[in-house]
């Protein structure tokens, strides 16, 4: 097995036949140099040209001549596509690991978990050497929330799921939804699939209705796919539907918010408005959202930071749920 120095001079170099043209006047010693550094090479410029030098005697390369100073490139025609990762491409993979896994088709995961192993290998191999390599160490990614654990999710469904949905098939599921005992039977057309934090769902009308509604996997007992085309609405673009407010758990009815808000609250939205167009102005806050269970929720995690003015309707029912739970409380 290569020494660690032996692997980090490899890995350096596979690093610098990337970073080549195969065309055009070439890049230089010194701009290869200050490349390798940024991708956690630091390295003098003197050292580049030795690799440069060394390579070109294995390698189709050839220095262009024309001008100072000398750019570098490969032979025309002779640009060779390597099978591995750089290390930018390793890192990238890692950090992106966790969001992109649960929504690539599940057909494709036995090749992505094979770049991820490799991407993890490359990392670790050049950890102590590359800083670069280190900075998976160093970020994290916190949601501004209390985190719930992922549901399981049967690994049938989810590939019938993803499958059905590559496809444009209908696909026939047993579904419980969150207030049923049991599990009724449903013939889906799958349109999207939406991440939201752990849990994945799946945009899908049901029968012959129009109306575009979600599915979390996890309440499917069973997925099979049909065979049978899918039969989308018309101009139906997940996008549009998204921005609509449709996935936001509580319809698409937009509201005109008005509250009191604390100075602490005032600072926060400041920084982090609710929406575009928000505007406060001594403790009173206007902004247009739609009247979804997510913004009732957050309204109610405000506690005392927060008092609902318009509409009336919201208000009432911010007061009944305030009402109840501090009734629950009131025996302490």
């Amino acid at each position: 097995m290569p020494s660690s120095a032996s692997r980090h001079t490899i890995a350096r170099q596979w690093e610098l036949l990337q970073r080549l043209p195969s065309a055009g006047a070439g890049v230089t010693a010194a701009e290869l140099c200050a490349d390798l550094g940024v991708r956690g090479f630091p390295v003098s410029k003197r050292q580049v040209e030795r690799d440069l030098r060394d390579l070109a005697e294995i390698f189709p390369l050839e220095r262009n001549d024309i001008s100072t100073p000398f750019g570098w490139r490969w032979a025309s025609g002779a640009h060779i596509g390597f099978p591995g990762m750089d290390v930018a491409q390793a890192l990238s993979l890692k950090l992106v690991q966790a969001t992109v896994r649960p929504l690539l088709p599940a057909s494709l995961l036995q090749g992505i978990d094979q770049s991820f192993a490799q991407a993890d290998r490359k990392l670790a191999d050049l950890g102590r050497t590359n800083a670069l390599c280190r900075w998976q160490d160093k970020v994290r990614h916190l949601p501004a929330q209390l985190t719930l654990l992922a549901p399981a999710i049967d690994t049938v469904v989810v590939q019938a799921v993803h499958e059905a949905l590559l496809a444009d098939e209908q696909l026939d599921i047993g579904y419980r939804s969150m207030e049923a005992q049991a599990a009724s039977a449903l013939r889906l057309h799958p349109l999207a699939l939406i991440q939201r934090g752990p849990l994945s769902f799946l945009a899908a009308t049901a029968w012959e209705y129009a109306d575009v509604r979600i599915y979390a996997l996890h309440r499917m007992s069973h997925a099979q796919r049909t065979h049978e085309p899918t039969m989308p609405p018309q101009d139906f673009q997940v996008d549009a539907w998204l921005a609509s407010g449709a996935a936001q758990f509580g319809g698409q009815k937009s509201i005109q918010l008005r509250a009191k808000v604390s100075s602490a609250l005032e600072r926060i939205l400041t920084e982090t408005p609710l929406a575009p167009g928000q505007r406060i102005r001594n403790g009173l806050l206007h902004v247009a959202l739609f009247d979804s269970w997510e913004l009732r929720w957050w309204i109610l995690s405000q506690g005392e930071r927060i008092e609902v003015l318009h509409p009336k309707s919201l208000r009432r029912d911010i007061a009944a749920t305030l009402s109840n739970a501090a009734a629950q409380y009131a025996n302490t």
